[in-house]
């Protein structure tokens, strides 16, 4: 769509770079266009207040910090390696490429983008690496700041059992690549998902048992 829209509006100009730079900035307000819409939805705001909170776990335990609601609280909400940051370098590593292929045979830049787009996925994967080792550079903090700028779209604050899901499932993920949960961090109570109701459960009077195959159907 970006690429039509610019082609169009730029049919009869004769300079090459016109069509790229406007594609791209296409790219942008459509991408922040549609994140500043989700994200204004009662449901995606609560995902993106989750999303916020497992932010804020990671900081607490790449700083040393014990998972407690309160050491993780008073972490940031956005994170140099988020997703959000890769698409945020994608779009500009793309806006930046196809302006160097220029304006040719609608094609070759459709052909183009087809073509480069998994290379510049791998380049901007190693921009957000090299990115997130050397994040405490001032020059590399700047290149990373508009990904980290994006996320006060993508990332809420969340509130407190919010928190405690993120520390629940961070700590059951060190425990499952065996590593350590860090000392002092609270160790909720964990209930298994009910996803129906128990066995000694009365079922009410109108409903319908339900039998897995090969099972018997109950007496009446």
């Amino acid at each position: 769509l970006p690429l039509f829209i610019s082609s169009v509006a730029t049919a009869g100009s004769d300079q090459g770079w016109a069509q790229p730079a406007l594609e791209g900035v296409i790219q942008v307000a459509l991408f922040l266009g549609y994140l500043t819409l989700v994200s204004r939805t009662p449901d995606i705001h609560r995902v993106f207040q989750y999303h916020g909170a497992e932010h804020m776990t990671i900081h607490a335990l790449e700083a040393g910090d014990p998972l407690t609601v309160d050491e993780v609280r008073k972490y940031p909400t956005a994170h140099h390696r988020c997703g959000t940051e890769f698409l945020v370098i994608l779009v500009l590593l793309s806006i930046f490429t196809f302006s160097l292929v220029g304006k040719q045979e609608p094609l070759v830049m459709i052909g183009s983008r087809f073509v480069l787009i998994p290379v510049l996925a791998a380049v901007g994967y190693e921009i957000l690496r090299f990115g997130a080792r050397y994040r405490h550079n001032p020059l590399v903090r700047v290149i990373m700041y508009p990904g980290i700028l994006v996320q006060m779209i993508t990332t809420k604050r969340p509130t407190d059992d919010m928190i405690e899901v993120a520390i629940t499932s961070m700590e059951e993920a060190l425990v499952a690549d065996g590593n350590e949960v860090p000392t002092g961090s609270t160790n909720f109570e964990r209930e298994p998902m009910r996803l129906g109701k128990p066995a000694d459960e009365p079922m009410p009077p109108d409903s319908v048992a339900v039998t897995s195959p090969g099972e018997s159907p109950p007496l009446t």
